[in-house]
Parts: structure tokens; sequence; C-alpha cells
């Protein structure tokens, strides 16, 4: 299966020369680019496999380095998603989740009001849609 990735991995500047040989672990072609100060590493029309053992890869490594990134890598395929990387973690969305998580909170209060469900507050309270 091969997928087709897009996004950004975005890092301090005086960390890119240590990410960047990281990146090219599993990317083959990741530009870099600065904007208003933030160095971005880009990942464009880059057709791999499943990466996410690499990825994993790459966020332990990070934090043996004590590096932080923050980025998010979009791909479509077989199978289409997104992985969120945030300090030295990263969470892998499905196609569907990445709707749920764009979605506003009105959106979602919405849907949870048709659906009929009991939503719960920090406080302890709650509220039963109906």
């Amino acid at each position: 299966m091969n997928y087709i990735y897009n996004g950004e991995i975005r890092c301090k500047k005086e960390d890119l020369e240590r990410a960047i040989p990281l990146v090219k672990k599993i990317f083959l072609h990741p530009d870099v680019e600065e904007l208003d100060g933030v160095t971005y590493i880009v990942i464009s029309d880059e057709t791999r496999g499943n990466i996410t053992e690499e990825i994993d890869i790459f966020c332990q490594t990070l934090k043996e380095m004590g590096l932080s990134v923050a980025g998010n890598i979009s791909f479509t395929g077989d199978y289409d998603g997104k992985y969120i990387l945030s300090g030295s973690e990263y969470t892998e969305l499905s196609a569907e989740e990445c709707v749920i998580r764009n979605a506003s909170d009105q959106d979602l209060l919405k849907e949870v009001k048709r659906r009929g469900y009991l939503v719960c507050f920090p406080d302890g309270s709650g509220v039963i849609f109906k």
C-alpha cells in the first residue's frame, strides 16, 4: 500500500541541524522553509508505504535527544488520516477522527443533542439532551 504524505514539522531554528537527519530517515525530499522566524520542514507529495513505525522511532529519538517539534502530516491512499506531532509524541488520526477534531464545539453539541446522550461537565453536573 502506498500513501501520499503532505505536511510540515515545525522546530526551533537551533534544533534544525539535529532534527533534519531524523526526518530524512522517513522522507526522502523534505524542504526547509522559514517564515516569520519559525522553521518548517515541509513534506510535499511524498509517496511511501505506512510510516507509523518510523514516526514512532522518530518520536522516541526526539525524546532521547531532548528535541521538541510540532506539526501535522496528512496522508491519503488506501486509508486516509493524519499524524499530529507535539513535543516528542504523536497521535495518529483516521479521516473520521480528523473531521471530529476539526468540528466546532457547537456542531459537536448539536450532534450529542440529536443522539440524546448525557453530557457530563468537569464540575460533576450533567445535562441530558432529548
